[in-house]
């Protein structure tokens, strides 16, 4: 025999004598009390000698998911320059804004699907019916977060907060399972993917990769009775306090090409592994073991000429290595033993994302002895034998190993080794530079020669929970991290561990002072779990504003800058792994995570903020650092964050945890204590001690550089009514011609465009009325299409605001949004009666969501009317507004009597009279109990209106009262609401179409057009087509891209909606906010261009389809 015989027969018979002596010694009870200690002695040797190893990636254990598709990071990059911060720089005055200063800082996967399963069996299957099923996150809720640590650490601590992540059957049509993703870094483990960039066409911006793993929490569990796996997988999970592992690797993400538009802009590939949880793991870092280059270079590789790279990879000087680390683990089931290896991150690609081919790779076992290499497989990796082997595996391998391969992996090395052919000429001198090795198959003799390109490091320290995090002096003054020190995959006991700060060593990252967050001890040694703990904490000596050793990057020579605290970052090591070289990247691949500590700037928490001092040098960087957030509300003016729907929401979004993504500010870098000084202010929101006047905030208006968007006629666009006026008291009020031929038809000639005819039709009329058709079913019936009715105004009105510039048309804005809250009231007035007669309000269901264009509203309210979605203009709000709330009581001449029966009014009139009917004869239709479940209006808005509780016919028809009033006036002669001056809806859409207010002239007996004017400026207009849907956009877009993002806002929505009419009323600030969410998807909709290449202007607009089917 040879030694490696001799090696695998001795591991082998000390492992057979040890297990007999444990069970001799440790399993037979003494035959009496006193035994002597050599007993329990042996016990503890040989457990400690037949441990297992510790379970650090999880997720490659049987059962396990694999999925693939694209994910999506909507980052905002105006905060990427430092200079940025300080409002008074010169060059941030010049919106130094990157790539996507316009960004949403959104984390989401995008057309994502489980690809395969492997079940307990150690199969893969691609025939489990789990296998298509969707991934998806947030269904209720806005986007998640991706948020960097600090602009001074971005990317490489950016962590994903606020996200629920889970799988749903092909199609959606139901839960498989979702969880709590736990807060964790992108970026555990970043490299240049892609190692060659063609610089003319911005290529380089796809090089990186990233993987991280981390955990779902509270999984909730679907129908899974047709998935073997998910039933497997289920059944492991509820051992482990409901939570699973997930392992993520993204790459070739694009950003800032030129043609942008052309390809999938803020997109990016991702693969992903779904597994078990194990305990005494690492909760959010990769491997129970590692294979990596910590010690070697990997050698140059010759370059096909057929390689995408080849042409801007000639030299091979741009990058040092050509593959990136690979964690692995290996154990025994009761079938096999195996080694697993996730090779999702460790291979490069090319310009197009594919991988690159790099020969032959095997996967093998290092005998130090003979220094050769014991080769696990018959043959080599199949990373190039399959197209779609990376989404199909997601580039997860098993192998299985013989009983000498097991045992010699417990103390040897795995290698990934190339296999070098004759034709590359090296010569064994050469290779022995080069780390080469002689192998064979299976006894390490043969003439086929190899080159190593990962090799594990025996000695592995890596965090075992979070290692980033944000640290204030007045509440969170210190942070304990646990490191994890193994060999060969067990518990390392006994070890050194030191940790130093490594960013002091950087010049443009120097933290000042040096000694701002420090260990308590910087050195510690591992217990017997292998486990090194240190706590960090923080003093009360880091100033604001912050300060740099030398000028940041385009900061001209500025040496501080207005932002809060200072990152300081510490590197771990033992005596036999890494080194305090921080810039040697080659000897650090086992400890390369620093430990990441933002240290906030100490405040005194006793000093009370006013808007002049505190709360206005915080809101107005945040609003020059973060424009998207301009259509929500305007964070640098002290009038619009007063206004009570803006002071709540802020109020809301900043009392959310941190890991809620409606979480206010995005960027999570505002300090807990600050944070509880802007809190208190909102409920006080004192403008200044000294009693100083605040300055009334005008916006700017900036026209888009567009022609698309004016439309010179719409400037000469006056109906006669706005000259003629609105007469009062006993003269008649002529409706247009236009409304007259519109809806002059009955409506019994109408046919059935919809789900079904209203039930109480024409109730109302004595003459008309049926008593079999008027009963409680009918009512809820009628009130459910209320709901529906007032849900299909909103994408009407929703769609024309949007399209309006941002600090242009500002009245006009002011109108529509008011009518669109009074409908979001409106349609919780319905829902309330609904619930409160016994019914189950409806709204996120396909049927119910309307379409565009269309004839009419649901009901067969107004059956005659084309809606259509078009941007902002006069003609539009003339035609499509005002014909929607065209008042059905108005007097009119003889010629045209009782024409407008099929209006909103006439609808509600039938709901009351119905009541009035059925409480008549003592019907109890009222049920209090259901108080409970009805809306409340989440904040007080009087110029709203009243939410309405239903209690009884009075509240009942008190609320419907009040959604008449705003809709068509107070009465036939009356514009107004009644109880305020306020127009109704049609007269406020009016007066935009006449360009000025309507006012009441008491002397001539008549409302006229003669108030403050209403400017109209159509280059105030983005230039959105008509009627935006998905066709004419095409996947790859960014048009594509954005519109789809609309969309799953919008899902969000309904089913948030869904949740608050359907027991729980509490859900409705979250709906709001998702509500405002969608404005911001909206608005980038309407600066997105739809074909580049046209010779029109027109830009994409929202897509409010209910189904995004390709």
């Amino acid at each position: 025999s040879n030694k490696t015989d001799l090696i695998i027969i001795r591991k082998f018979v000390r492992i057979i004598v040890l297990a007999r002596i444990h069970s001799a010694v440790c399993r037979r009870r003494p035959r009496k009390m006193g035994a002597s200690a050599v007993i329990p002695l042996l016990c503890l040797l040989t457990c400690w000698l037949l441990r297992p190893p510790i379970t650090s990636a999880s997720y490659l254990d049987l059962p396990r998911i694999h999925f693939s598709g694209q994910f999506r990071v909507d980052t905002d990059t105006r905060n990427n320059v430092n200079c940025n911060y300080d409002l008074n720089n010169p060059l941030s005055q010049e919106y130094r804004e990157d790539y996507n200063f316009n960004g949403t800082g959104e984390f989401s996967f995008f057309d994502c699907a489980v690809t395969s399963v492997v079940g307990k069996d150690g199969h893969l299957s691609e025939t489990d019916p789990i296998v298509d099923g969707q991934i998806f996150n947030n269904d209720d809720k806005t986007f998640p977060k991706l948020a960097d640590l600090d602009v001074d650490f971005q990317l490489i601590k950016a962590s994903i907060f606020g996200m629920k992540f889970g799988v749903k059957w092909e199609g959606g049509s139901g839960l498989a399972f979702q969880g709590d993703w736990q807060p964790n870094i992108l970026a555990q483990d970043l490299w240049s993917r892609s190692i060659c960039s063609n610089v003319s066409r911005n290529y380089e911006a796809h090089r990186y990769g990233a993987k991280s793993v981390t955990r779902l929490q509270n999984v909730i569990w679907g129908d899974i009775s047709e998935s073997t796996v998910l039933q497997q997988l289920k059944e492991v999970s509820d051992h482990e306090e409901n939570e699973l592992s997930v392992s993520m690797t993204v790459y070739f993400y694009t950003r800032d090409t030129p043609d942008y538009l052309f390809i999938n802009f803020t997109l990016g590939y991702v693969v992903g592994t779904i597994g078990v949880v194990k305990p005494h793991e690492p909760k959010l870092f990769n491997g129970e073991r590692l294979l990596s280059f910590e010690g070697f270079e990997q050698p140059d590789l010759p370059l096909n000429e057929t390689d995408s790279c080849y042409i801007y990879q000639q030299n091979k000087t741009n990058h040092p290595y050509w593959m990136n680390k690979a964690p692995f683990q290996m154990f025994r089931d009761p079938q096999n033993m195996r080694v697993t290896v996730d090779l999702s991150n460790s291979l490069p690609v090319d310009l197009y994302g594919s991988l690159r081919n790099l020969g032959d790779l095997w996967l093998g076992i290092v005998n130090e002895h003979e220094r050769c290499i014991e080769l696990i497989s018959k043959s080599p990796l199949p990373y190039l034998a399959h197209e779609h082997w990376m989404t199909r595996t997601a580039g997860v391998m098993d192998y299985i190993l013989n009983e000498q391969q097991f045992f010699l992996l417990n103390t040897s090395k795995l290698v990934v080794a190339r296999e070098l052919y004759r034709s590359e000429q090296w010569h064994q001198d050469e290779l022995q530079t080069a780390a080469g090795y002689r192998s064979d198959y299976h006894e390490c003799q043969g003439d086929n020669l190899f080159q190593i390109m990962l090799q594990e490091n025996p000695i592995y320290i890596r965090p075992m929970d979070d290692y980033v995090t944000r640290l204030d002096y007045n509440y969170a003054p210190n942070f304990d991290v646990s490191l994890l020190v193994t060999q060969y995959g067990y518990p390392l006991a006994g070890e050194p561990v030191s940790v130093f700060l490594s960013n002091k060593l950087l010049v443009n990252l120097t933290a000042i002072p040096h000694d701002g967050v420090e260990p308590t001890s910087y050195e510690a040694t591992t217990n017997s779990q292998g486990i090194a703990t240190f706590r960090f904490v923080i003093k009360n000596n880091i100033p604001f504003p912050r300060k740099y050793a030398s000028p940041p990057p385009g900061c001209s020579s500025e040496h501080t800058l207005p932002i809060d605290g200072q990152v300081y970052t510490f590197r771990y090591k033992t005596p036999r792994t890494c080194t305090d070289d921080v810039n040697n990247f080659v000897t650090l691949q086992t400890c390369a995570n620093d430990i990441a500590i933002l240290g906030f700037s100490y405040e005194d928490p006793s000093q009370a903020y006013t808007w002049v001092n505190g709360i206005e040098p915080i809101f107005k960087q945040y609003n020059h650092l973060y424009p998207v957030m301009h259509k929500v509300v305007n964070l640098a003016s002290y009038d619009q964050v007063i206004l009570p729907h803006n002071l709540n929401l802020i109020l809301y979004a900043m009392n959310l945890s941190t890991s809620h993504p409606s979480y206010m500010p995005v960027t999570r870098d505002l300090s807990p204590t600050k944070r509880a000084k802007i809190l208190q202010w909102l409920e006080n929101p004192i403008y200044d001690d000294s009693g100083t006047e605040p300055e009334i905030t005008v916006p700017k208006c900036v026209p888009p550089k567009t022609l698309a968007a004016v439309d010179n006629h719409e400037q000469y666009f006056v109906p006669t009514s706005c000259k003629d006026g609105f007469l009062f008291g006993n003269a008649p009020y002529e409706i247009y011609d236009y409304f007259i031929n519109i809806f002059q038809d009955d409506l019994s000639q109408v046919s059935e465009d919809y789900r079904l005819p209203r039930p109480l039709w024409r109730f109302n009329l004595k003459d008309e009325k049926d008593p079999q058709q008027c009963n409680l079913d009918n009512l809820r019936y009628q009130l459910q299409l209320a709901i529906e009715l007032e849900f299909a105004t909103l994408p009407v009105y929703l769609t024309s605001l949007y399209s309006i510039v941002d600090g242009c048309n500002k009245e006009v804005y002011a109108l529509i949004r008011s009518i669109i809250m009074e409908e979001m009231l409106h349609m919780t007035q319905a829902a309330n009666i609904l619930i409160a007669v016994g019914g189950h309000p409806q709204i996120d269901d396909d049927e119910i969501v309307p379409t565009f264009p269309r004839t009419g509203l649901p009901g067969n309210v107004l059956p005659h009317l084309h809606i259509t979605l078009q941007k902002a203009s006069r003609i539009h709000i003339h035609k499509v507004f005002m014909g929607i709330e065209v008042p059905h009581n108005t007097s009119v001449d003889q010629k045209h009597p009782e024409i407008f029966n099929s209006t909103i009014g006439q609808f509600y009139e039938e709901i009351k009279a119905c009541i009035d009917v059925l409480t008549a004869h003592d019907q109890k239709i009222f049920d209090e109990s259901k108080l409970k479940e009805q809306v409340d209006w989440p904040w007080d808005a009087p110029t709203v209106g009243k939410v309405y509780k239903i209690r009884d016919s009075t509240s009942a028809k008190a609320a419907i009262d009040e959604i008449i009033t705003q809709g068509e006036g107070a009465g036939p002669l009356d514009p107004t609401v009644g109880t305020t001056n306020q127009m109704a809806h049609f007269y406020r859409f009016e007066e935009i179409v006449c360009g000025r207010h309507l006012v009441e002239d008491t002397a001539a007996g008549k409302y006229t057009f003669t108030g403050a004017p209403i400017p109209f400026k159509p280059e105030g207009i983005w230039p959105m087509r008509d009627n935006p849907s998905k066709s004419g956009i095409h996947p790859g877009h960014n048009c594509y891209t954005e519109a789809k993002a609309f969309h799953h806002t919008f899902r969000a929505l309904l089913r948030s909606l869904q949740k608050v009419f359907g027991g729980r009323p509490g859900l409705i600030k979250e709906a709001i906010t998702i509500m405002e969410s969608l404005a911001v998807h909206a608005r980038k909709l309407m600066w997105t261009k739809l074909d580049v290449n046209a010779s029109h202007d027109y830009t994409c607009g929202p897509v409010w389809d209910y189904h995004w089917d390709d």
